[in-house]
């Protein structure tokens, strides 16, 4: 865990060996951050200058990976879940069929906004272009962000 971070009340976090959480990262109420509890099963990256909003679910469990970049904003209620249920047999109950492990990666300087459902069965379901805002079932672009140098400053 780096320096100044902030947990607020309510939060759980399970497979604490395989969670980085970077500088000034703020963590909101209720939020979840879950990787595995054995060693090299499911990753969970926190970039520096991060804020997770509450009730935010990060779950890399079950040998899932996700890698939140620097100077993200996740609001209220966004879930991402690294790895999905396998469902191809029918002669099997789901439950039985156990889990196909997947990626997450957000880069630098992104917003998500609330209620956004990222991963298994996500609505964001492809990669999205830099400086991209895409809305709807699944994504699409609705827009770009733009801005000048003296905004870089």
């Amino acid at each position: 865990m780096g320096r100044n971070v902030s947990i607020l009340p309510g939060c759980t976090i399970r497979g604490e060996k395989n969670i980085i959480i970077g500088n000034d990262v703020g963590i909101g109420l209720y939020a979840e951050l879950y990787a595995s509890i054995e060693e090299d099963t499911g990753f969970l990256e926190i970039g520096d200058k991060t804020t997770l909003n509450s009730h935010v679910m990060l779950n890399a469990d079950i040998k899932g990976e996700i890698r939140i970049g620097k100077n993200v904003l996740i609001g209220p209620n966004v879930v991402f879940r690294a790895s999905n249920h396998s469902f191809e047999r029918r002669d099997m109950i789901i439950r039985q069929q156990g889990h196909k492990p997947g990626r997450i990666i957000v880069g630098d300087d992104v917003w998500i906004g609330a209620n956004a459902v990222i991963g298994a069965g996500s609505v964001v379901n492809k990669d999205v272009a830099s400086y991209t805002i895409v809305g709807g079932v699944p994504a699409r672009p609705i827009g770009k962000r733009s801005f000048t140098e003296r905004d870089l400053n």
